[in-house]
């Protein structure tokens, strides 16, 4: 079942919003962390890289607590998101 929680940060006095999930990708062992569109594969526990790190040099990354919950979160990307189909069943199918 796909998770999807709604965090924040207070930055400057301005609140932003994130929704983020799990997701689970055909093909893929792991589950990949999504937040706005971008996916994020975990390299260690809890951290977390842009999938596109290499082959867009991207240095999108995330960091989540213990609990899953995001504590830190450099969202700025060098590319567009990806895109996913999503199967009847909650798989994700990425588009080339």
């Amino acid at each position: 079942m796909l998770s999807v929680r709604k965090c924040y940060f207070v930055i400057k006095n301005i609140i932003i919003f994130f929704l983020i999930s799990v997701i689970n990708v055909l093909g893929q062992k792991k589950g990949l962390l999504m937040i706005k569109g971008h996916t994020y594969s975990e390299y260690s526990p809890n951290y977390w890289y842009c999938t596109k790190k290499k082959s867009a040099q991207c240095n999108a990354k995330a960091r989540t607590d213990r609990h899953g919950h995001l504590i830190y979160v450099k969202n700025e990307h060098t590319h567009l998101p990806p895109a996913y189909h999503i199967t009847n069943t909650g798989q994700y199918v990425k588009i080339s």
